[in-house]
């Protein structure tokens, strides 16, 4: 049919009606709050985090969640392919991170109006 699917989980698994909650460049925005936290730049990271995140989640509060994903799995070594998914009324970004003794899955949640609202990193299965 032309089309992967990736692409077709990605275009259809919403809602009937319900209108398209992705932002188009919710991978690279996903990658690049990932590309701040792993640089250590966790001010940055918040940039594009709602009012809620914004009041919840504090720099340092990313930086000690960063710290203890680090001390589990070892230094980051490179992401994974972003896999974008609807649910709902947000746009969710998973990707995969590679570390040296490890994995790890970030997930980033978006508005329809580009904001995050959610982010966090879980050990991948089997990870101490």
């Amino acid at each position: 049919m032309g089309t992967s699917r990736q692409a077709a989980f990605q275009r259809f698994a919403r809602p009937p009606g319900a209108p398209a909650a992705e932002p188009a460049d919710a991978a690279e925005r996903s990658l690049a709050l990932l590309r701040e936290v792993v640089a250590g730049r966790f001010e940055a990271a918040r940039r594009d985090f709602d009012e809620v995140m914004l009041r919840e989640v504090a720099a340092d509060q990313l930086a000690e969640v960063w710290a203890m994903v680090v001390a589990m799995v070892g230094s980051f070594e490179r992401f994974g392919e972003p896999v974008v998914h609807a649910t709902g009324v947000f746009t969710v970004v998973d990707v995969l991170l590679h570390f040296e003794a490890g994995e790890a899955t970030a997930r980033v949640s978006f508005r329809r109006q580009g904001t995050v609202a959610g982010f966090y990193i879980r050990p991948v299965e089997g990870v101490p």
